[in-house]
């Protein structure tokens, strides 16, 4: 190379290598959004973005207060769930991004009142006279719509979405219609009316079919009946994995097809109730109900209760569908739902039913089940799981409650599906807990697995059941349980509607209206408004009865816990504390039965509400005391937390603790309150950090239970900033707040002050000269 040449290259590589690197762009600025003051109702499912835009990643968001119910995500500044309490809020939200940098914004959001029906009770109609009634509600926001979601109502009555029930009845009986109130945000109410029809005199029908049957389909067995060949109140009951119904992709291929077949087997059969399985298509199943007349509803209806978190669009579903005039649905719930892997991710539908004909009803515990599929050996254990977990929920029910369990069990109930993988003999059945438990249980089917009769098309074996309870195999219509064969009438049953056979059986009640309970509840008794942690008093009356037992219940009685027992009956009041509940509950019932004979028992006529949070709230707090007086050394004792009761009521504050940041979750807070504390209406507490800085003669002030309370003092003097938390006895938490820095001899004061919606500021904020009122308002007025 020439030399010249090669002085040349040196040259350009220099110059490259002299020349500094590309400065990076600025970052965009920290941003958080701007939006205008936001408005949801109690109840109703709320969510707004809150993250910030721009700065140095990663962005940390904080907010100071959250209003009740709702969640904060610290990275993505998501606030999302559903509020719990009506008022209007103020909170800010502030971002850091990875360099130091803050951005702050303040929002506010209106939460309205949930939506409650007022309305108390419905008046009798009569048969050919007209009706009309104007249904009535609180809360919500907007033009309040409504529905009937349950039950039914007599012919000739509609429900408009302006809630005026009018029309000239055609049948007498008594119904039970379920009405919802819906607001423009989706916050709902629901309650069940009884609503009485009087025959008039030009006569009118009883109020219902000849019960279930009595179609083509529907024959077999006696009548079960009076000596006069009438049934005092006959029910009938099938089920039927309907293939995918609805998804072409999974099994029938002609979806307008398989909705008419299917249309036609219902009709016929003229069941009550149907249990059914594979529904997929919530549009097709709308449209079989309007072909049918019948009401019902899939697993992932609003109206099912944690529906929506187990079931979704697109997958095979359970639902029901009921005749209405004779089946009203009092309650629906997806059950068992920690057993989700052994029900082979498709956990049990339960509807509490009411069937009624004419003036005589009965209450039924109906469970739709779908079980794990598959004869491999992992199936068979999954349906033996599920089937160890179904028997202990129905062992755990009333003695006296009438239960059936229908539905695709996957599985026989003489010997399984399944083979033994060394002996290859068919393993005996997983549901071998009930077939053992004859005294508590029978298959209805059983008698048809023995007979070696088939509930599918292509395979052998009786798969698909009807599982009774004692108490309402005393009802069931002898030898009526068939396997129907649509096969016989549909052409080509298997390709165009499903490869299951229906399942259908007969039941008639000989109901004797039972004596009015010697124990009736006068308070709570619906209706009522209760905050969680208040004390209340229950009342009852009681007759030849000498002691009493008391229960509550959050969810409309499926479930009920201790309040107390043995009470002596005649005191006929019980002081109680309304107990702690995950959320604001509208289906709280609490019940009286005798202590000597449990069966004879009242409870609520309708249900009341127990609201979320409680009452009592973090009002004032001192994170950095002050020096001892006339030295430098810092008295420690001078850290307190003041927390003020809010509400009209008394809240028994025992077992609630306050912990910081350092000692929140651990077993010992840093103060627990004994049992039997109680905080009056309006009233305040204050926890000092020690005892020496209660001041003399102070009844509304305690020392902390662990020795201290130990706050951070803050950023500004070398910490890292603190937290103070309120926790009720069941370790939920009821309040809380956050602090970065600290001003010594200064508190952190809501304002308003006394308002839990209020934001902190520092105390001389509210009063320039004082720096905290323990024990008072910030003005220095007692409480």
């Amino acid at each position: 190379m020439p030399f010249a040449r090669l002085l040349g290259m040196l040259a350009v590589l220099t110059l490259l290598g002299a020349c500094p690197e590309p400065t990076p762009p600025e970052p965009e600025p920290l941003q958080l959004p701007g939006l205008e003051p936001m408005e949801t109702t109690a109840g109703a499912s709320f969510q707004v973005e809150l993250g910030a835009t721009g700065g140095i990643p990663p962005l940390r968001h904080s907010l100071e207060k959250l209003p009740p119910g709702l969640f904060f995500s610290t990275g993505d500044g998501l606030l999302r769930g559903a509020t719990t309490v009506a008022g209007p809020y103020t909170f800010t939200v502030q971002v850091k991004d990875a360099a130091g940098t803050t951005e702050t914004g303040t929002y506010q959001l209106l939460v309205h009142p949930a939506p409650t029906v007022t309305t108390v009770s419905l008046p009798a109609a009569t048969t050919g006279e007209m009706y009309t009634v104007r249904l009535a509600a609180t809360g919500g926001k907007g033009t309040l719509r409504w529905s009937l979601m349950g039950g039914a109502l007599p012919s000739g009555l509609v429900l408009s979405e302006d809630g005026q029930l009018t029309g000239v009845p055609l049948e007498s009986g008594s119904f039970y219609p379920t009405v919802r109130v819906q607001d423009v945000h989706g916050a709902q109410a629901g309650k069940v009316f009884g609503l009485v029809v009087h025959a008039g005199t030009a006569g009118g029908s009883d109020g219902g079919t000849d019960g279930g049957g009595g179609g083509t389909d529907g024959g077999g067995g006696s009548d079960g009946g009076t000596d006069a060949g009438i049934p005092p109140l006959p029910f009938s009951a099938a089920n039927w994995n309907v293939e995918w119904f609805g998804s072409p992709a999974g099994g029938p291929t002609d979806d307008a097809l398989q909705v008419q077949n299917v249309k036609t087997v219902i009709t016929r059969t003229d069941a009550d109730f149907w249990g059914l399985q594979e529904l997929v298509d919530a549009t097709e199943f709308n449209e079989l109900k309007q072909l049918t007349g019948y009401e019902g509803f899939m697993a992932n209806d609003p109206l099912v209760l944690y529906g929506s978190t187990y079931y979704y669009d697109g997958e095979q579903m359970v639902g029901i569908l009921y005749r209405p005039g004779v089946v009203s649905v009092l309650d629906a719930r997806i059950i068992l739902t920690s057993y989700n892997y052994e029900f082979g991710t498709r956990p049990p539908l339960q509807v509490k039913l009411r069937i009624t004909r004419g003036e005589t009803s009965v209450d039924v515990v109906a469970i739709v089940l779908h079980m794990k599929a598959l004869s491999d050996t992992t199936s068979y254990n999954r349906r033996k799981g599920a089937a160890a977990a179904l028997k202990g929920y129905l062992d755990a029910l009333p003695a006296d409650t009438s239960v059936i369990v229908l539905g695709d069990w996957n599985d026989d109930v003489d010997i399984s599906i399944t083979k033994d993988s060394t002996s290859g003999a068919y393993m005996p059945t997983p549901y071998q807990n009930f077939v053992d438990d004859s005294a508590d249980y029978a298959f209805l089917t059983q008698p048809l697995s023995f007979a070696n009769v088939r509930s599918t098309v292509s395979n052998t074996e009786f798969i698909d059941h009807q599982l009774v309870s004692n108490a309402l195999r005393a009802g069931y219509v002898s030898n009526s349980t068939q396997a129907l064969r649509p096969d016989t009438y549909i052409s080509q049953y298997k390709d165009t509607t499903s490869d299951h056979y229906p399942i259908f059986s007969r039941f008639t009640f000989n109901v004797t209206p039972p004596p009015p309970p010697p124990v009736h509840i006068t308070s709570p008794n619906g209706g009522e408004q209760l905050a969680s942690g208040t004390v209340q008093t229950l009342t009852w009356t009681a007759e030849d009865v000498s002691s009493v037992n008391l229960d509550f219940s959050p969810d409309n009685g499926v479930t009920w816990q201790v309040l107390a027992s043995s009470v002596p009956a005649e005191s006929g009041q019980y002081t109680w504390t309304v107990p702690s509940v995950p959320a604001t509950t509208a289906q709280a019932r609490v019940r009286v039965s005798d202590a000597a004979a449990p069966a004879a028992a009242d409870q609520s006529d309708t249900a009341f509400t127990v609201s979320w949070p409680p009452p009592v709230f973090i009002n004032e707090y001192l994170p950095h005391e002050p020096p001892v007086s006339g030295g430098t050394d810092r008295d420690y004792a001078q850290q307190f937390v003041e927390l003020v009761n809010g509400s009209t009521s008394t809240v028994d504050l025992g077992g609630w603790g306050v912990n910081d940041r350092g000692s929140y979750g651990l077993p010992v807070p840093r103060h627990a309150f004994p049992w039997g504390t109680l905080l009056g209406p309006g009233k305040s507490v204050v926890i000092y950090s020690g005892a020496t800085a209660i001041p003399p003669g102070a009844t509304n002030a305690v020392a902390a239970s662990s020795g201290g309370l130990f706050f951070n003092k803050g950023t500004n003097h070398g910490g890292s900033g603190d937290a103070v938390y309120l926790q009720n006895g069941a370790k939920q938490l009821v309040d809380s707040t956050t602090y970065d820095a600290s001003i010594e001899a200064v508190s952190y004061n809501r304002s308003p002050d006394a308002n839990r919606t209020g934001s902190f500021v520092l105390h001389n904020v509210l009063n320039p000269g004082l720096g905290s009122s323990p024990g008072k308002r910030a003005e220095g007025s007692d409480f």
